[in-house]
């Protein structure tokens, strides 16, 4: 009883952020957002914001959230994104 075989689904990306306080009153889930990454700057991903923390983080100043970006034609793999 061995696993011979890993199934991963990223076809959606979900990243956590840290948004500035000063945004705090605009940011709001389903809010859309676009996204570039560093091993492509040119290229940019649309998504939304999935999830907001209910509290502002007292050391940081800032809120976190969670963006969902669809993750067209697979192109962000398991190994890319850690």
């Amino acid at each position: 009883n061995s696993i011979i075989i890993t199934l991963d689904d990223n076809s959606v990306i979900y990243s956590d952020l840290k948004i500035p306080e000063i945004f705090a009153p605009v940011i709001k889930k389903g809010l859309s957002i676009t996204a570039k990454f560093s091993g492509n700057k040119y290229k940019i991903y649309n998504g939304a914001i999935y999830a907001v923390s209910s509290r502002i983080n007292a050391e940081t100043r800032s809120l976190l959230i969670r963006v969902k970006i669809n993750n067209e034609n697979s192109y962000f793999n398991q190994n890319f994104i850690y």
